[in-house]
Order: structure tokens, then sequence, then C-alpha cells
């Protein structure tokens, strides 16, 4: 007899397709107003007596009953091939906190479900993601979710239809969703993934700036925002990021120059348009392109302009960065920028950058850098990631973006503000999301920016759908490394599909953990911040470091569900 098996689990678990699912059933969840909720239905079919030919795969359609249906978006959880779970080199240890770190399909993309159909194979695990993203003002009440689970398809014949203990060809799955009389508080938090708008048109081969990019840029940033993003790169020039030495990204500018000789005169209407369509997706905040290469801002960015009428590349690998020419050029440019920022009101949140990843081989050339864009740039804030403490203890970064396996000396010398990020080079002990990781690795973050008090958060591929160095276009669902590059998702958290942007497991579980700092940041309002610190370590049974925290699946589930029913005690 063929029977579909069903397993109600968290969203903490990876469901691989050749793996036997042995987590734990979950029937409740405790939340707040505005938070994000998800959990899973992992499903397989039985193998039968005989096997026949259809019977090999089952259909089954599964629909929503809640009084929560609007807010629940159910998906698929596809899966795509990594040619590189991890790093292999003496540079990059690895730790034993992997799901897998074989060659094979992983779990990560959310696809649509046309019909709300779904397929079972035999032996063959895949799991339905259910998401609950609830309205900061929802009544406090409890709110069931049943999941109905029916046969959907005609052509198979009785062999091959679900069966069910009670008879009934179908099962419902009860969910109940608590929630308490508060909602998640408003955050000075920042989070940015940047934002690669040239991707975009590349992917989806389009003109720059033209009516379909537009509206595929505003399709991004809204699944940006609605995943806890709130400050966005923005390519006044084509960012000079991720671009091997010698050559160009597609020209992604959204500031016309013309160039009159030594004279430069400025454009602003794609630059207004970007940040309007941003304003009303709910971005906070404004990095500026850096001004400089990445790794030692020797170079200056690939920056077109008009010039005798002609479209003309005036700066790039070509020119250096302390010429007397890109110089002249920063000197009329930048208070033309800072006087359109103003114009616009979003003088209190723009952030610049001069050069991504400096190291104290550079410091000497990118201290004369900032020597000379400081004054023009007056009290705006100059952010960068780096990991040198006394590359920072100069006084030639406002406030920088560390790597979290660099951070020890920045905690200890109290700094602030204090900005965090990850990429491909933490690959040991700390937090990531490469999809070889699993989801707590992932979620953990949240426990680690509350007790170290961290300003804001950076990655940095949100949408990178190049090859390393940016050398060609490729299909994030087939090469999810960026060509053997990177450990695959490094370089993204979403994935472009034909309509617009699909999310990944790791983006939503993410979101989850900024849900859950917002949470212990409204804890705090009412006992303050170490009462909370002790009530995370007393769950976690140590003390939290961003290199030693559990590695239990459930444990920011059971600290989530703390954090709640310490509200639930205040209130």
């Amino acid at each position: 007899m063929d029977r579909i098996i069903l397993k109600q689990i968290s969203s903490q678990e990876k469901v691989f397709l050749d793996r036997d699912v042995t987590a734990s059933k979950i029937t409740e969840m405790t939340a707040l107003g505005g938070d994000i909720l998800a959990y899973q239905v992992a499903y397989t079919k039985d193998v039968c007596e005989t096997i026949h030919l259809l019977s090999e795969r089952c259909g089954f359609k599964v629909r929503v009953r809640s009084p929560l249906k609007e807010y629940i978006k159910l998906n698929a959880v596809g899966n795509v091939p990594s040619e590189k779970p991890t790093f292999v080199t003496k540079m990059f240890p690895l730790d034993d906190y992997y799901e897998r770190t074989n060659i094979g399909l992983y779990p990560d993309p959310l696809f649509d479900i046309p019909g709300n159909r779904l397929y079972s194979a035999t032996d063959i695990w895949r799991s339905l993601f259910v998401t609950i993203r609830l309205p900061e003002d929802i009544p406090a009440g409890e709110y069931p979710v049943d999941l109905f689970f029916e046969i959907s398809d005609p052509q198979w014949n009785d062999e091959c239809l679900v069966r069910f203990k009670n008879g009934k060809k179908g099962i419902t799955l009860h969910m109940t969703v608590k929630v308490l009389g508060a909602a998640l508080p408003k955050t000075d938090f920042l989070f940015s993934q940047w934002f690669h708008t040239d991707c975009i048109a590349s992917y989806y081969g389009l003109k720059m700036f033209s009516a379909r990019h537009w509206k595929l840029i505003e399709q991004f940033v809204e699944t940006a925002v609605k995943n806890g993003i709130n400050t966005i790169l923005t390519p006044i020039f084509t960012p000079p990021l991720d671009t091997f030495v010698g050559h160009e990204r597609p020209t992604v500018q959204l500031i016309d120059v013309d160039q009159n000789g030594d004279k430069f005169t400025f454009g602003f209407d794609k630059f207004d348009r970007f940040v309007a369509l941003c304003r009303k997706c709910g971005i906070k905040k404004f990095e500026m392109a850096h001004l400089f290469t990445q790794w030692g801002a020797e170079k200056t960015p690939k920056i077109v302009a008009t010039v005798d009428g002609k479209k003309k590349r005036i700066f790039g690998w070509d020119v250096a960065s302390d010429s007397k020419e890109y110089f002249n050029f920063l000197s009329q440019f930048l208070p033309a920028l800072i006087e359109r920022i103003e114009a616009l009101g979003i003088k209190d949140d723009v952030l610049f950058h001069i050069s991504d990843e400096p190291n104290p081989d550079h410091l000497e050339h990118y201290k004369k850098l900032y020597r000379f864009v400081k004054p023009l740039l007056k009290d705006f804030t100059i952010i960068d990631a780096l990991s040198s403490y006394d590359f920072y203890s100069t006084g030639s970064v406002d406030a920088p973006i560390v790597s979290i396996n660099h951070i020890t000396p920045f905690l200890e010398n109290k700094v602030d503000p204090l900005f965090g990020y990850y990429c491909c080079g933490q690959t040991d002990r700390v937090s990531n999301r490469f999809m070889a990781m699993p989801q707590s690795r992932n979620r953990i973050i949240a426990t680690q920016l509350f007790k170290f008090n961290l300003t804001g958060f950076l990655t940095w591929g949100y949408n990178f759908y190049y090859s390393k160095g940016s050398e060609h276009l490729l299909n994030p669902f087939l090469i999810t490394d960026c060509v053997s590059s990177f450990p695959s998702g490094d370089a993204f958290s979403v994935y472009p599909g034909r309509n617009g942007p699909i999310e990944s497991i790791r983006l939503v579980v993410f979101a989850m953990a900024l849900c859950d700092l917002r949470a212990m940041r409204l804890l705090e309002s009412y006992i303050g911040h170490e009462k909370v610190v002790e009530i995370i370590e007393e769950v976690a049974g140590m003390p939290i470091t961003f290199n030693d925290y559990p590695h239990d699946n459930d444990f920011m589930v059971k600290l989530r569900e703390r954090i709640n029913k310490e509200i639930e005690k205040v209130i």
C-alpha cells in the first residue's frame, strides 16, 4: 500500500533529498506583532510492495485553513547543486559544525507552488516551507493554522492514492500560533546585504535603468526590506567591488556626469528616483558606493561621462586613486552630491565608503585618501570593512565593519559604533550561512549582535550573479559558488525568478534572527541588558561569544520561546 509520510518540523532543520527526517514534531509557536515565523512539513512516499511505473510518484494538494491565511506563504523548498560547499585550503580552516560538506544537491530556494500541488517520490524527502509574517497590530490571541493535504491528481489509480489511518484521502496538520499582547519594537539596527543593481539587468537581459529594470529593482528592494534589510548599496557610480584588475562590470551609474575640460556638472534624476523608490519600500540608510577600488584603494572606480557629446569612461583601473585628475573630480562631485542629499532630506541617513577591506599594508595610502575626502564629506560617517584593530586605531575610519572572527579586539576596546560582517572567509567556529551550514548557525547571530551591542551587520552578497571577479554572468540556479570560487550561498540569498526575486531559506531564517534581536531589545526595555544576557546564557548553558555558542538545532527556538515567555510576564 502506498502512503505519504508527513512530518511537521522546525524551520531550523534542513531537509535533504537523501536523508531521513528524524526531527521532532512541532505543534505550537508564540509570537509578537510584526514577527516572522516559519516551520516546515517534510514529506516522502513509502516504498510500495509492488512497484508500478505510475506509482513511483504521487501528487497531492495542500490548502491553508486559518484566520492568519492572508499572512501565510507556502513554498516548496527547491534543491540546487553545489560543487563547492566549503573551502578545502588551509587558509580557511573548517570546524565540524556543518550539515555536510560533500558535493551534491542542497535545499535552498523557496519556489512558488503552482496550483498548490506537490509531488512525492519513493524514498526522497522534500519540504514544504510555511512562512507567517504577522502585522504589527495583530490582536493578541491563539490562532489555528491547519494545513489540509488532499489527493489532487486524477490520473492515479487506487493503488497510488494517499492512504491514511482514518481511511480518508487526505490529512490535516495543525499548528497553534499564540500571539502575545505586544509588538516588536522599531529598530535602529542597520542591516545591509550589498545590492547589485547591475546583476539584475545582466541576468534579465535588460538595458540599464529601462522601465523593466526599474520594476525589478523595486521588487528586489521590496523583498530585501521584507526580510529585514534596511540599508542599501547605492551605485552613484559602478561599485568598484569584486572586479578583476583591468576588467569592468556593466556600467550602472545613477549620476550623470558631463565633463568640459577640468570642469564637471552632474545630473541627479536617476539618483533621485532610486532614493524615492527605496524610501517607498522602507529603506532607512543609503551606502554610497566606494570612492576607491577594493583591497587597497589603489585605483579609481569606473566612471562614465559625456565628453564632447559622447559617452566616455574617464576613470577606472588605469587611473591612480590619488591622481590630481581624480582629486579634482571629487572636489567638485562630493559637494554637489552632498547638496543633493540635503535637498532630498536624507542627510542623516547616508554613509560613505572609501575602500573595501584594506589591510595594514595599505594604511598610509588609505590615510592619504581619508585626509582628502573627509573635509569634503564634512560630518558624514565613513564606514569600511576591515579586520585590523591597529588600522582602525589610527582614526582613519569613523565606524569599522569588522569580520566577526577578528572582532574581539574591537569589543575589548569598546569601539562604538561597531558593525560586524561575514563573507566567504568566516568558515571556522563563527556564525555564517553557507548552504552547507545548519540553520542554527545562521540564526544564532541574534544572540551575539544583542550581547555585544553591535550597531549593524553587513554581508556582501544579496544578489551577486557573476563569476568571481565579475568575469561573466552565471545562472545561480545551476552555479551557486561563483564557479568554484566561494562556498555555495555566499554570493546571494535571493534567486532571480522569472517574475522577480525568489527567497531562500537562508534569507528567511536570518530575517527571523533579526526579529529575535528586536524581541530581546523589547525585553531589555523592561528588565535591562544584563538580565536579558543572563537569560540567554542560562538557556544556552554557557557564555555566548562569536566563537562559542550552542550547536543544538533547537536552541534558538527554545530561546525565543523563553524570551517571549519573559515578555509575557512583564506585559
